[in-house]
């Protein structure tokens, strides 16, 4: 009789928790790979309580949410992954956003001030009324509290001008994700060697002296946050066509297709920065867009045990208020001078491209190249063409450093 009675409390109890566990967990809504100059730079990975197509359903969501990146190149610099969100976000999100945003802008900008290396997985995880906390390889690096400022981050990914069309295509998967790509992404972690790196980044201030009749202070041990594992499973893929946020866009009239008898439409999506120069007194490691730029010797992979210097300056609100102010308006201006080119339509070509741009001080248009090509020679061409003719551009304003900017400038063209 005893054995009756304990034998359903037991399932009962156990499934309880099972069932918590599950909802705790966000579920993978997506996979995409992010590759500049030819090369794959990282996984991206969109979780969601709520599998979606939807970038606007996934933007306004009030669950859980977590962005991931698991690195695949041998290291990425912090720049360049600061750089993806100061322009993601100021090219999809109004001026009264970033600037309502700017201090915590600037705070996520300073938490990631040294090189990534590959296996490395840095997550910004969303819950509502705690903001978003920012972990590296599980160590915790700090968090954010404002609500608001996680849409402004996934719009980078998914906004109105994303890094490419394809990339925001892929995360909005609903749940819908390559089982090998799934798999690869699973597989890459860190060592334990890199994980006990990282957490000097945040380690606190030596414990203080010992007096007599106490103890000394022990440092805290870091944080360390378990990231979910990849949820995949086939669901229907939708058509679902974003709302768009305030950014520039321009609009080209077009003969009918024969499968859509909307407007044909040039729309620029937010790219993977570019590197600006190296200054003189910096590090000799170059970025991929500086070693396309000049024959310079990239810098070889530290090994693990070197101690890593911190790479990216400390910056301030309002020197990043200025950079996002720029490139709104260099990207302004380019999108004014666009075209979508006649045959390109007629063949129903579409595609994106990422270009990596320098501008003088005085708004000159120092360099332009590739970073990410279509497969269409004529859009490529196009969009190298469209920022020639812009130029020149505004002065560069003089809260930013140096003889140059240099940042990226996304362009996809889509026929609607």
């Amino acid at each position: 009789m005893k054995w009756k009675r304990l034998i359903p409390i037991t399932i009962c109890f156990c499934l309880s928790l099972t069932t918590g566990r599950l909802h705790a967990e966000p579920l993978l809504n997506g996979l995409a790979v992010s590759t500049e100059f030819g090369k794959e730079r990282f996984i991206a990975a969109l979780y969601s309580d709520n599998l979606t197509t939807d970038a606007q359903e996934m933007l306004s969501s009030s669950g859980e949410r977590r962005m991931e990146i698991r690195v695949t190149a041998d290291s990425l610099s912090a720049r360049s992954v600061n750089s993806m969100w100061i322009e993601g976000m100021a090219i999809n999100n109004p001026a009264s956003s970033l600037e309502a945003q700017a201090e915590n802008l600037a705070r996520l900008n300073n938490m990631v001030r040294k090189r990534l290396r590959a296996g490395d997985v840095l997550a910004f995880a969303a819950s509502p009324g705690n903001g978003t906390t920012v972990t590296l390889n599980g160590v915790k690096l700090g968090s954010i509290r404002s609500d608001d400022f996680f849409p402004m981050l996934l719009r980078t990914w998914i906004g109105s001008i994303p890094l490419s069309s394809e990339f925001k295509d892929a995360l909005l998967a609903d749940g819908d994700v390559d089982p090998g790509l799934s798999t690869r992404f699973a597989a890459i972690e860190p060592s334990e060697a890199r994980i006990q790196a990282v957490s000097t980044w945040v380690a606190p201030e030596p414990p203080q002296p010992q007096v007599a009749g106490g103890s000394g202070i022990q440092p805290p041990k870091p944080d360390v946050a378990i990231a979910p594992p990849p949820v995949s499973g086939p669901r229907p893929t939708v058509d679902a066509t974003p709302q768009p946020r305030e950014s520039p866009q321009v609009t080209a009239e077009a003969a009918p297709s024969t499968t859509d008898t909307e407007q044909r439409k040039v729309v620029s999506a937010p790219p993977k920065p570019a590197q600006p120069p190296a200054q003189p007194k910096e590090p000799a490691t170059a970025s991929a867009s500086q070693v396309a730029k000049s024959p310079a010797k990239p810098a070889p992979a530290a090994p693990e045990e070197e101690d890593e210097e911190a790479e990216e300056v400390m910056v301030t609100a309002e020197s990043l208020l200025l950079r996002q102010r720029y490139i709104s308006d260099v990207m302004r201006q380019t999108l004014q001078s666009m075209r979508y080119p006649r045959r390109a339509q007629e063949r129903g070509q579409q595609g994106s491209i990422r270009l990596a741009v320098t501008v003088g001080r005085g708004g000159d248009l120092q360099n332009v190249q590739i970073v990410e090509e279509s497969r269409h020679s004529l859009l490529n061409k196009e969009a190298m063409a469209s920022v020639e003719r812009a130029s020149p551009f505004p002065k560069v304003p003089d809260g930013i450093v140096g003889e140059s900017f240099a940042f990226g400038i996304p362009v996809t063209f889509v026929l609607q």
